[in-house]
């Protein structure tokens, strides 16, 4: 009786890199969204708070803060984890009920960057939702547990880069329309998303921003509604080479005029903390609403862009205000 031979399943590359299992290799998809740019305005960049993109000028601690008191967070319970898995912590010196956790709280790891909701509340022990990023809550980490207090969002995680160009992350508890510092310094925030809220079909109820203080720079903003940044701009951290594989732009069509046209850059600004070498334009096409509302660009081979890099989409023209633009782009990061 022979054996039965069973084929080898190829691997996918663009699986097996999302699931974060090539080593030394990421990928970062950016997109973002300018909802009015207008004739008189131009040049605007793709992102939410409209105008130029204009990052701070050195690492800098930000205040969060959003245009509604709804959105806002509270601090119910706090501590060292002692033991858990991808659904459960464990705080052997804690009484979760005393402190009146509740199901539905957001459950965060500050050591980790893991977050979850819980589902489940005992004295010693939370029964979570798996982790976002299916990493265990482990001995030794520190955690917060936030509950909603309005009918906004609790929490927003904040993206970017540090006072060296890495990348870094925190959970901010939101305050309302109280200022939130961060408590890391920030080169860059290229990303923002809000967690924690009273139901799924919550989001945040005001405009977030990220401002940095002394230059009072509004780094990054959460549209309301939102629950995301979107924002076509990216620096690429310290440490790695990007490759640009796509890009893509469009015309939304609702509300926009016939015949309304728009021209569209990707721009790049190399040793971009350094500022010596300027900006350069790296593509440049065209899009229209009737027809051509959406453009793509595959990139083969890829566009590849060194370590502190910035990388944003413009507008450079329009034919009529009031334009809605979006545009994006994919990467592959690779360790130097």
């Amino acid at each position: 009786m022979s054996s039965r031979i069973i084929p080898e399943v190829p691997l996918d590359f663009d699986l097996e890199l999302s699931r974060g299992r090539i080593p030394g290799m990421s990928r970062v998809n950016k997109f973002g969204r300018n909802s009015d740019v207008d004739t008189g305005t131009i040049p605007e960049d793709v992102w939410d708070a409209g105008g130029l993109h204009v990052p701070p000028t050195a690492a800098r601690t930000h205040d969060l803060v959003s245009s509604s008191v709804n959105d806002v967070g509270s601090l119910v319970s706090s501590g060292t984890i002692t033991g858990g898995s991808t659904t459960s912590l464990e705080d052997s010196g804690a009484d979760f009920v005393t402190d009146g956790v509740a199901i539905g709280d957001t459950v965060i790891d500050d050591t980790t960057m893991e977050h979850s909701i819980v589902t489940a509340v005992a004295a010693t022990t939370l029964t979570t939702h798996v982790t976002r990023h299916g990493a265990a809550f482990i001995s030794g980490d520190t955690y917060r547990i936030v509950n909603p207090s309005s009918t906004g969002v609790a929490v927003v995680h904040v993206y970017g880069l540090g006072s060296d160009m890495t990348e870094q992350e925190e959970f901010i508890i939101m305050n309302g329309t109280t200022n939130v510092p961060t408590v890391s310094t920030y080169w860059r925030i290229y990303r923002m998303h809000s967690d924690g809220a009273v139901d799924r079909n919550t989001s945040n109820v005001g405009n977030i921003t990220a401002t940095a203080q002394t230059d009072a720079t509004v780094t990054a903003q959460i549209t309301a509604g939102k629950g995301q940044t979107l924002m076509a701009v990216y620096t690429v951290p310290a440490g790695k080479t990007a490759f640009m594989r796509s890009m893509n732009a469009s015309i939304n069509k609702q509300g926009a005029t016939v015949g309304a046209m728009a021209d569209v850059e990707l721009w790049v600004t190399p040793f971009a903390t350094i500022g010596a070498s300027g900006s350069r334009l790296a593509d440049y096409f065209g899009i229209a609403v009737d027809g051509s509302s959406y453009v793509p660009r595959i990139y083969s081979p890829p566009k590849c862009f060194e370590e502190q890099t910035d990388i944003w989409v413009r507008v450079e023209s329009v034919t009529d205000s009031n334009t809605d633009i979006s545009a994006g782009f994919d990467l592959i990061l690779v360790n130097n």
